[in-house]
């Protein structure tokens, strides 16, 4: 018995290529593959990168004793072979770095014939998958890290862009940001958004503060801190630097009020917000007005690298947008979990900034509503459909605590419960 590959067009799979590959396939290695080309070519996105991807992978499988990747491309099919990680997810170690190098090959021409060396992924966030490798010519090397965005097409795509602009831009103003090398939100080289930026030798702050031996050592972690937001919030967020930009402050909130509000009316089994909604709708009017800056809206302890020379840098700028500052500190203010630490945070910016910080109580109600209702959704409906890996949702199942720290400042806050929320919360292992 045979399975033939499906019949789709010659231009796009040409016999030379589909024959020798049929020929050293079993029979189920052809059937995955036969509903990994449909599921491409109903797509119909980046079909030629999709079909190279595959070819790669499977030719490398065949007569490697690599069973581990056959079951996990089974599984992908299995579990509806998701469009954006498509490519990425057929591939080996080996592939990946072949389309890295023909990449970095096209986009720098120092580095002609340059070899990817040393490629491994390293510690996942909830958004990208992250690789680390060396890129070498004869005459050159260099350290690099590749962000490849996973999830939801547009939604990648976007947070590619926003990132690589974030990156660009902070740069040029002489923020501490790793350098941008290359951006790929089309997908045209890996058939997923990609970007390429410089690797940085250190480690989180987060266990550099947790080794501090002395309370003054931790405090200085904790102004450094301090100190590298307030100069983000104080670079101009001019439109001819990062595009389109609010008119003020309080549209761009009541923006982000409307944006949940709206996510939540499109999907169904997603838990009540709507009595944190109006709260923060009618607490808005009596917030004082604020100023517009560049903001990360991810700002915590392992989003900023710390060098051997004490030098601080500020990572995983996908979220980066133009708002009030204020909201950035509400955000900050979730992965804080001891009172003092959240006091000398908030004392360090004010006396730094200048500024006294006011309606503090909007800022981490909003914080706190979006953080529930983005875990919530992503937990019920996968995390891919808000632009993040699927790997996620085991990472956030396990802040558990964090998400009952950020449910009670919302009711505690707002004198409002959210039952819903908080059988949800309750369900969660």
């Amino acid at each position: 018995m045979c399975c033939e590959l499906p019949l789709v067009s010659h231009d796009l799979f040409p016999s030379s290529l589909v024959q020798p590959i049929r020929r050293r396939m079993s029979f189920i290695d052809q059937f995955l593959v036969s509903v990994a080309i449909c599921t491409a070519v109903s797509n119909r996105w980046n079909v030629a990168i999709r079909w190279h991807t595959i070819t790669l992978g499977l030719l490398q499988l065949q007569g490697t004793g690599q069973n581990a990747e056959k079951i996990k491309l089974q599984t992908m099919v299995e579990q509806g072979l998701k469009e954006s990680e498509l490519p990425v997810g057929l591939m080996t170690t080996e592939s990946l770095g072949a389309a890295l190098e023909n990449l970095c090959r096209q986009r720098f021409p120092e580095f002609s014939g340059a070899r990817v060396l040393n490629l491994a992924p390293i510690s996942a966030g909830w958004e990208c998958e992250t690789y680390s490798f060396a890129l070498r010519s004869t005459e050159r090397s260099v350290r690099l890290i590749a962000r490849i965005y996973c999830g939801n097409e547009s939604i990648a795509r976007h947070k590619c862009e926003t990132e690589a602009k974030a990156l660009r831009e902070l740069g040029r103003a002489g923020y501490p940001v790793p350098a941008l090398y290359a951006s790929d939100p089309q997908g045209e080289s890996l058939g997923v958004p990609l970007t390429l930026m410089q690797y940085i030798e250190g480690e989180w702050l987060e266990s550099a503060a947790a080794r501090a031996k002395k309370p003054a050592e931790f405090s200085e972690f904790v102004e450094a801190a301090a100190e590298l937001l307030v100069k983000l919030h104080s670079i101009d967020p001019s439109p001819e630097n990062f595009g389109t930009v609010p008119s003020s402050a309080d549209e761009c909130l009541s923006r982000e009020i409307d944006g949940m509000e709206n996510r939540l009316r499109r999907l169904e089994h997603v838990p009540d917000f709507r009595p944190a909604f109006e709260w923060l709708r009618k607490r808005l009017q009596s917030v004082s007005p604020g100023r517009l800056s560049v903001l990360h809206m991810d700002y915590h302890a392992r989003n900023i690298l710390v060098t051997r020379d004490r030098r601080f840098f500020v990572i995983d700028w996908t979220s980066s947008s133009v708002c009030d500052p204020r909201y950035d500190l509400g955000w900050s203010l979730i992965f804080l979990d001891r009172a003092e630490v959240t006091d000398a945070f908030l004392g360090a910016y004010e006396r730094i900034s200048g500024r006294e910080l006011t309606d503090m109580d909007f800022f981490e109600v909003l914080a706190c509503t979006r953080r529930l209702l983005s875990v919530t959704v992503s937990l019920i409906y996968g995390p891919e459909v808000l632009g993040m890996r699927k790997g996620a949702a085991a990472s956030m199942k396990a802040q558990h605590e964090q998400l009952t720290r950020a449910y009670r400042v919302v009711t505690e806050t707002t004198g409002r419960k959210l039952s819903e929320v908080e059988r949800f919360l309750g369900s969660l292992p």
